[in-house]
């Protein structure tokens, strides 16, 4: 498995890019989607059903990590190898402002 930088310079690569989840002082959370980075690397010729995953990537030593800072959003239906979905079923997603 390539790492993310190395993936994006191999045709049978496909980075998996994640935007990671903002959250404010009073707990509000949002999504900055043009700031994506690759967190992931698939085959090229893999294919996921477009949807829109949140999920983190494994704690140190197994641990469990919690809150939604930990997690990341996929547009692309896959997530990284090992990452665990997170619950945001209630987590609103919008776009972060420029503010």
């Amino acid at each position: 498995m390539l790492d993310p930088a190395t993936c994006e310079t191999d045709a049978r690569c496909t980075p998996i890019w994640g935007s990671t989840i903002d959250v404010d002082d009073d707990g509000d959370t949002c999504v900055d989607y043009g700031a994506a980075i690759p967190v992931g690397c698939m085959d090229a010729e893999e294919l996921c059903t477009p949807s829109v995953e949140i999920a983190s990537a494994p704690g140190p030593d197994g641990e469990d990590l919690d809150g939604v800072a930990e997690c990341m959003v996929f547009v692309s239906g896959c997530i990284p190898y090992m990452w665990e979905f997170c619950s945001g079923e209630d987590l609103p997603l919008g776009e972060c402002s420029e503010d």
